[in-house]
């Protein structure tokens, strides 16, 4: 991403009004976030044009700095956006922080959905909103059998961002990625390598770079078709019920990981359909599976952006009926 504009017309900090100052804050956040070149800049002219319409809806004036970021990404966007073809398919990198400091990295391309009909090679809402769960409480802290979880299975991945969170929360934990769909289990793949990749440029001890790398692998999984993981401790799923047609597929998995053993099962799910939503529920009570509501992300705090647009997430855990 290029630099955002600055203007030797702003007025002094001193003279902008505390408003004012809080959107340049921003700027200069989105300014300071490390970007290679090739990261496309599609991102930040979204976050800044949810961030524009919130001001405006609130009754709040667009500060001149924030006006002028927004105008430069928009145009360099336009610039840069090639024939229709290159466009469909363009990928971005987006950076996803954990904390301050370290963050997960993801290639994406959010318009393939469109053109090769996969939803997994960019990041939904409820990706985040587990992620955010995972890091808020603490849930590789404690396994269900009372131990801290030793290997992690995620369903329908997509691009990796919940798995590769919980990596980074605890990189002993072995972290296998899987998805339905080929294409998206190599751009997993790329994922993991890419976040290595990171791990090793911040590393200053070579030597120990292979003992501290988490074990992270991707792979085709079927649901109720491919065997189940076996000894998986935890198993998380992000916005997989949005298909009426597979949920009785993908509700036979979760039984089978369910009777695997002392396995947690954590779900996300995005409710854009009661009707879609409900078709889950009643497959849960068929396999004999319980839903327990654990939070629901719809107007509380985010650990990371979430449109207001957005519809609700909840994220549930599901055990075996008592």
């Amino acid at each position: 991403m290029p630099a955002l504009p600055t203007s030797e017309s702003h007025e002094t900090h001193d003279e902008l009004t505390p408003a004012e100052q809080y959107q340049d804050a921003i700027v200069d956040l989105i300014r300071s976030l490390p970007t290679p070149d090739a990261a496309d800049e599609r991102y930040y002219q979204t976050v800044l044009k949810l961030f524009i319409r919130q001001l405006e809806a609130c009754g709040v004036t667009p500060s001149e700095q924030l006006n002028e970021a927004y105008t430069e990404l928009l145009m360099t966007s336009k610039m840069s956006q090639g024939s229709s073809k290159e466009a469909s398919t363009a990928a971005c990198f987006v950076n996803y922080f954990v904390n301050e400091s370290d963050y997960v990295r993801l290639r994406e391309s959010p318009n393939v959905i469109s053109a090769h009909g996969s939803t997994g090679h960019r990041t939904w809402e409820a990706a985040l909103a587990l992620s955010d769960y995972i890091i808020t409480a603490g849930l590789l802290l404690l396994g269900e059998d009372g131990q801290p979880p030793h290997k992690l299975v995620e369903l329908g991945a997509g691009t990796g961002l919940v798995g590769l969170i919980a990596a980074k929360l605890d990189p002993t934990l072995e972290v296998i990625l899987t998805d339905g769909d080929e294409q998206v289990v190599n751009n997993l793949r790329a994922n993991i390598a890419l976040n290595n990749n990171n791990r090793d440029n911040n590393n200053n001890d070579n030597d120990n770079v292979e003992s501290l790398r988490p074990r992270i692998s991707a792979e085709v999984l079927l649901w109720n078709e491919t065997p189940v993981v076996a000894n998986t401790d935890l198993v998380v799923a992000a916005d997989v019920t949005y298909d009426a047609s597979v949920i009785p597929q993908l509700v036979a998995c979760l039984a089978q990981f369910a009777d695997a053993g002392a396995c947690s099962i954590i779900v996300a799910a995005t409710i854009r359909s009661q009707e879609t939503f409900q078709v889950f529920q009643q497959g849960c009570t068929t396999q004999g599976l319980t839903l327990t509501k654990l939070r629901s992300y719809n107007e509380s705090t985010r650990h990371f952006f979430i449109p207001p647009s957005s519809p609700e997430v909840i994220i549930y855990k599901i055990s075996n009926q008592a």
